[in-house]
């Protein structure tokens, strides 16, 4: 866990941009009521010119001091994401990640999103607290952007599939670096100038981005024709030779024939696009200032300022794209000069190409995942995880359970736990899961020691009946299970089962589980599995470990350590539990 060391140096900052925002709006008041004693003096003096020129002076005085002084309130916006980073850092080691303030995100689309991918994935999002409240999305997440939140949503439920196409090592190593030094805030606040925006299409937003209006050649032709009717009735209007009025039918003209420039551009949701393209424009201002080539050598002051010329330029035509779509905007300037065609013919002409849109934005997206995965090595207690044939940890914690007791476990074969009710059995198979997607995803996990091959993982931990299509828990178990074993891959696979087969009897559960057991063995499967029936704990082939309780008090109390041990259980709390709640003596 990092222990910050800069915090009261943007503290003074923050004080000192505030003084000079005092500043400056003091000045603009002073300009602005100067300005108006001055038009006072030219309106109530006998129209002295040089009153109104010096008003004119003090109002272009005021005009461009906007510009020059909006680096100080981009400063202020910039200083208040700081603030915002060390409070989500704090709020994480405190385990409050779950609180009002409103600046932890959830990611839930995502789980509705992949649970659609396949049946594995479902199961995962069914039993592993990926997305939503107190989430691992929730808790780590830094990304904001449009393509970034999904990139870290994706790699959080498909790491698998990232631990084998990328150098995870190298990916660990970069987060864990970043994540140890105060970098990661100053990276954080200059990538929160991005807002969530659920507005715009992911699946399209590139290419809308990049998009160029559709040629229209006998359009443009005819643009030149119409320029050529206006100006022509400007002259003979102004020499008299036909009446003032007339020169209305060009302006109808210039209307009707904006109309045929229709494009699918303009059904955009322009203004939602507009602020995203913004929002990275800021986000790559602030991203020049730092020097993050231990991260890619290709993050250099001046990738990043390119990257922002290129923004600058998509920014203007965008804002223009917003503007022209006013009601007032389109009569007046299709009016006068067809704005719409001109403007297209330009707009087409300034485009910037696709593929470097796509290479800015995966840059983004690439730094807010790297981030995301920092805070792994930023607020908790973790490690590299290591490569291995085997599973085996020490000190693995659960970073969704605030105070959560860490636990060592080294995985030799097939592996039964048992113990009493609320002992720590289920908590500690999700500990595992997350901690192997985790690993998968970046090869950051938080523990003191993690070892463990490429798993391929699949759980049942959390079986719900399902009314509406007529399934019961036992059924929808059985179909979790039915999906591990078709796994025709070559993968390794761990299995992790929660209270096997609990949603039916006794006699049928203990055989059903035996000859499952069996199964998995035969297709050399890694599993552990928990359970309340101590027959399982005879099979030969398999390793047995435990959970256990002490009473206290004369057994008026219960305390559970939540320390897995070697051997099987050897008590039971469930008539303990019925006696003290009073439902039996």
């Amino acid at each position: 866990m990092y222990q910050f060391q800069e915090e009261k140096n943007f503290q003074q900052l923050t004080e000192k941009n505030k003084s000079y925002l005092n500043i400056i709006a003091g000045l603009r008041a002073v300009l602005i009521i100067l300005a108006i004693i001055l038009l006072i003096c030219y309106f109530t003096t006998n129209w002295q010119i040089h009153y109104l020129i010096l008003a004119i002076v003090v109002l272009v005085v005021f005009i461009i001091s906007i510009p020059v002084t909006n680096k100080y309130y981009l400063d202020k916006r910039y200083l208040e994401n700081v603030n915002l980073a060390y409070l989500r850092h704090y709020a994480r080691r405190e385990g409050k990640t779950s609180n009002n303030k409103g600046f932890f995100d959830k990611g839930s689309e995502f789980k509705r999103e992949f649970s659609k991918t396949s049946l594995r994935d479902k199961y995962l999002l069914e039993d592993i607290e990926v997305f939503g409240k107190n989430s691992l999305y929730e808790i780590l997440s830094s990304a904001k952007s449009v393509l970034g939140r999904y990139a870290f949503a994706d790699s959080l439920c498909h790491g698998f599939d990232y631990s084998i196409k990328r150098n995870k090592e190298n990916f660990a190593s970069k987060a864990q670096i970043l994540g140890n030094s105060e970098d990661i805030i100053k990276l954080e606040a200059s990538l929160a100038f991005n807002k969530i925006n659920q507005n715009v299409e992911r699946e399209t937003y590139v290419e809308d981005l990049s998009l160029k209006y559709s040629a229209k050649p006998k359009l443009s032709l005819g643009l030149i024709a119409i320029y050529i009717f206006d100006v022509l009735c400007l002259v003979l209007a102004g020499l008299s030779i036909i009446p003032l009025p007339t020169i209305i039918l060009p302006f109808i003209l210039n209307l009707y024939y904006a109309t045929l420039f229709r494009d699918r551009l303009n059904t955009l949701a322009v203004n939602d696009i507009y602020d995203s393209i913004e929002a990275n424009k800021y986000v790559l201002a602030y991203l020049a200032k730092l020097n993050l080539t231990y991260l890619d050598e290709k993050y250099t002051k001046e990738y990043f300022l390119t990257a922002l010329k290129r923004f600058k330029r998509l920014s203007s035509l965008w804002q223009v794209l917003a503007y022209k779509n006013n009601l007032l905007f389109k009569i007046i300037f299709n009016g006068l000069i067809c704005f719409e065609g001109l403007f297209q013919l330009l707009f087409n002409r300034l485009q910037i190409k696709e593929s470097e849109i796509e290479e800015i934005l995966g840059s983004i997206a690439q730094l807010e995942n790297l981030a995301s995965y920092a805070n792994l090595a930023c607020d908790y207690d973790s490690c590299l995880a290591q490569k291995g044939e085997e599973l085996s940890f020490n000190d693995l914690n659960n970073i969704l359970i605030k105070d959560c007791v860490t636990n060592s476990f080294s995985y030799t074969k097939g592996t039964i736990i048992t113990g009493s009710n609320m002992s720590g059995k289920t908590t500690f198979l999700r500990t595992i899961a997350e901690a192997i997607l985790l690993n998968n995803a970046c090869g950051i996990v938080p523990a003191t020691s993690f070892v463990a091959p490429n798993y391929m993982l699949y759980t049942a931990l959390r079986i719900k009946d399902d009314l509406a299509s007529g399934i019961s828990s036992f059924y929808a178990e059985i179909e979790k299970i039915k999906e591990m074993l078709e796994d025709k891959t070559e993968f390794k696979k761990l299995c992790l089962i929660d209270e096997i087969f609990k949603g039916t009897n006794t006699l049928d559960r203990i055989y059903g589980a035996k000859m499952l057991i069996k199964k998995l063995e035969e297709l050399k499967y890694d599993f552990i599995i928990s359970t309340h029936d101590f027959e399982l704990c005879e099979v030969p082939t398999i390793i047995n470990y435990h959970f256990s309780e002490t009473y206290l008090n004369e057994y008026r109390d219960i305390y559970f350590d939540y320390k897995i041990k070697e051997g099987k259980s050897q008590s039971t709390n469930a008539i303990f539990l019925l006696k003290r709640s009073g439902i039996i003596n």
